[in-house]
């Protein structure tokens, strides 16, 4: 499957990023999306883009992380990584894991962290690393992360 656009429909989370979109227009995006905070309703980016087709990804709740995905998502997209989709699934599951350390340098002065390592290698990696959810269909992530479709807790491989 070809990748169309990546879609970060949140406002402000994707400023100042080149190559993101706001809104989801058909099944070759991947739409990228922070979870509600709790007590508030879903966002309705999620629906619209599965309603089209989309795959949508769920970002990290913490904002530095998600604009640092969301800038790797841009670049991947760019450059024609294969499988996006579960690349960015596994990516965000391993930063739910907590040790971010192996995956993101010291943020530079500015607050914007940089990728420990070189983005064609990450990308190869974290499409390695990938498997499936067993608690939703299509997404997926890594042993003990968060499944980056639905969020859940992946288990450990026995």
């Amino acid at each position: 499957m070809t990748t169309g656009r990546v879609v970060v429909p949140e406002p402000g989370l994707a400023a100042g990023i080149p190559g993101l979109a706001t809104e989801a227009e058909g099944p070759e995006d991947v739409v990228l999306m922070r979870p509600a905070e709790p007590g508030s309703r879903p966002p309705a980016a999620g629906a619209v883009g599965r309603a089209l087709g989309a795959a949508v990804v769920l970002l990290p709740a913490d904002r530095v992380h998600a604009r640092w995905v969301a800038a790797v998502a841009a670049v991947w997209a760019a450059t024609g990584t294969p499988d996006l989709t579960r690349s960015l699934q596994s990516l965000v599951s391993m930063l739910s894991g907590g040790d971010s350390g192996a995956l993101i340098r010291r943020p530079e002065p500015d607050g914007t962290p940089a990728a420990a390592l070189p983005l064609p290698l990450l990308a190869r990696l974290t499409l390695r690393a990938w498997l499936p959810c067993p608690h939703c269909s299509g997404g997926g992530g890594v042993p003990r992360g968060a499944c980056g479709g639905c969020g859940r807790t992946m288990e450990a491989a026995a």
